[in-house]
């Protein structure tokens, strides 16, 4: 199977540049590139970090004909693409129906939209299953410890999983663009770099640095977010060791722009939805701002 083309993002505002200064990205999903669940509100991990809640806030569209009926609908409005997602069967891979996957083809080959797909993990008939609805590219999570992956996500997995679903989908020609979770479990000090050693041989195009934020009604509700120091830590080894476009991504505490800052004074390309005050220090940095209706891992 040939991989889709991806179609270059569109651009919708572009601040005045400074020559020889860098360009930063800002990614402005909102409306135009929403996050939709084909299995609802179902999920069998219920892992503690989430518990499903991340689910209700997407579309969902696990009724047969509803995804392509809203991607449909969103392209004719102007929308740039979609976050296909959902929640997870107990092997870890998100459960995609063979009625889902033959819409996503027919969205992909009769639109214009970008499919971003977040599969879990997979075997190799996952992922050939994956590779036919033409996929744009597939964001992959990454925690490379054994031991947090069970007692978090209650799944019997560890780095070489990550791996083999890695390797599978770029066998396939599919476009896979790794997140970085920082703070998941902050005892654990190498967490975040086994996952960034996990991902360096497979030279990602881009890469994504989340973060951990507690979800109230979860069992790690009352957990610290995680802390400044790790994140930027993260960034810096990341930074170090990856060679393609960095983003820090929307799974982040909001309305810290001192973190934000730091962050893309480490060198990373781009952010989703900074901060006012983050933006205003770009443009005093003369920076080339380029702000994009995208998720980041589109471009």
């Amino acid at each position: 199977m040939a991989p889709s083309v991806l179609i270059p993002p569109t651009i919708i505002a572009t601040s005045p540049c400074s020559e020889g200064l860098r360009t930063i990205r800002v990614f402005r999903p909102g409306w135009r590139f929403p996050s939709v669940s084909v299995t609802g509100r179902t999920c069998s991990l219920m892992c503690d970090h989430c518990s499903g809640s991340y689910l209700t806030g997407m579309v969902d569209v696990s009724t047969k004909g509803s995804l392509y009926d809203f991607g449909m609908e969103l392209w004719k409005k102007g929308g740039t693409g979609l976050l296909i997602s959902g929640g997870c069967d107990p092997s870890g891979s998100v459960k995609f129906s063979d009625h889902t996957l033959q819409e996503a083809r027919m969205l992909k080959e009769g639109t214009s939209l970008v499919l971003n797909f977040h599969t879990g993990l997979l075997d190799k008939e996952g992922a050939d299953r994956i590779a036919s609805s033409l996929p744009d590219m597939v964001s992959l999570d990454i925690v490379a410890h054994r031991e947090v992956v069970k007692d978090i996500f209650h799944l019997d997995a560890g780095p070489e999983d990550y791996r083999r679903t890695y390797g599978l989908l770029v066998e396939r020609g599919i476009r896979v663009v790794p997140h970085v979770l920082a703070g998941l479990r902050p005892s654990v000090q190498d967490l975040e770099e086994r996952a960034i050693d996990l991902i360096e041989p497979f030279s990602p195009e881009a890469a994504v640095l989340i973060s951990f934020i507690p979800t109230k009604g979860t069992p790690m509700g009352k957990t610290h977010p995680a802390p400044a120091s790790l994140v930027l830590g993260t960034a810096k080894a990341m930074m170090e060791d990856l060679r393609g476009k960095l983003y820090l991504g929307c799974m982040r505490p909001k309305g810290d722009p001192s973190l934000e800052i730091d962050v893309l004074e480490q060198g990373f390309d781009g952010i989703v939805q900074p901060s006012r005050g983050t933006l205003r220090w770009m443009r005093a940095k003369g920076f080339c701002v380029q702000e994009l209706e995208m998720c980041c891992a589109a471009p």
